[in-house]
């Protein structure tokens, strides 16, 4: 009951306070047509001069601002174009420029090679110097050592194959005797070496009682050949006068004889043999003296 009172009592209330509204059309406009060239030519006429003159002025000022936006357009789009070539550009430049320092590193790099290389190469060619002079004055030492050597050994073979001549067994003969005229002092020349001893000659001297004696000869005069491990003769002829002899005999003058032996070898060097000997009347011989010497 209580539902359908107040389900009631809503109605009225909706019905008496809410008035009806009602819907209303709009009304169809007239419709309008599209102006033509002869309505507004139409117009045109009807206007006065001045209002014509103002036309004219608006269709060329439109005329100009559109020309004027067209050619700004094409100078947007020019500069547009201009900055992507001038942005190609610059990339270009730029990459150029980065080339160009990659040449430039490269380059510093070749100089900086080529500094080093200049320093080992004068390195190398300070130490080549020196090694050369080191191998010269090796060279030369060597050289010197072997011309020393060659020298020493020419001299060896020299000296081991040249002559030496020596005196021996000095003698009167025939023996000392009273009145004996002239008397005969003979020697013998040995050649103990191994090649001949050439041109020999030689000289000898008498010496009694520390004075020497002129009435003496040699034996031969001349040149001669002793040849090697071969002995020559060669004598004294003693011309006396008064008591000579026996004063030789007794002893009362010492009676000595010096002289030397003249000779070159196959080497063509010129060598000598001195010598001297002294008459012992008491063993009755005749003993070196000293002054012998053979060079």
């Amino acid at each position: 009951m209580t539902d359908e009172h107040n389900g009631s009592e809503n109605g009225e209330n909706a019905a008496i306070g809410t008035p009806a509204v009602t819907e209303t059309k709009p009304k169809d406009p007239v419709p309008s047509k599209p102006a033509t060239e002869a309505d507004l030519e139409k117009v045109e006429e009807r206007m006065s001069g001045f209002e014509r003159s103002t036309l004219r002025w608006t269709r060329a000022s439109f005329v100009i601002v559109a020309a004027t936006a067209a050619f700004i357009c094409f100078q947007w789009l020019e500069m547009r174009s201009g900055g992507k070539d001038t942005h190609a550009l610059a990339t270009a430049a730029s990459q150029q420029a980065t080339h160009i320092q990659a040449i430039a590193g490269a380059a510093t790099s070749i100089s900086s090679a080529a500094d080093n290389f200049s320093k080992s190469v004068s390195v190398i060619r300070d130490e080549t110097q020196k090694a050369v002079q080191e191998l010269k004055r090796t060279a030369d030492d060597s050289e010197k050592a072997i011309n020393q050597a060659t020298r020493n050994a020419e001299k060896s073979l020299r000296i081991s194959q040249r002559p030496y001549l020596t005196v021996e067994n000095v003698r009167f003969d025939p023996p000392l005797q009273e009145n004996q005229f002239p008397i005969h002092i003979r020697l013998d020349l040995h050649n103990s070496g191994r090649t001949p001893a050439l041109k020999q000659t030689q000289t000898m001297e008498m010496f009694i009682g520390g004075v020497r004696t002129d009435r003496t000869a040699p034996g031969f005069v001349g040149e001669g050949t002793i040849a090697a491990d071969r002995s020559v003769t060669v004598e004294l002829l003693l011309y006396p006068t008064g008591p000579v002899v026996s004063n030789i005999k007794s002893g009362i003058a010492e009676a000595h004889i010096t002289g030397t032996a003249s000779y070159i070898d196959i080497f063509k060097d010129s060598h000598q043999t001195k010598f001297c000997a002294v008459w012992d009347h008491e063993e009755n011989i005749w003993k070196a003296c000293p002054g012998n010497d053979v060079e």
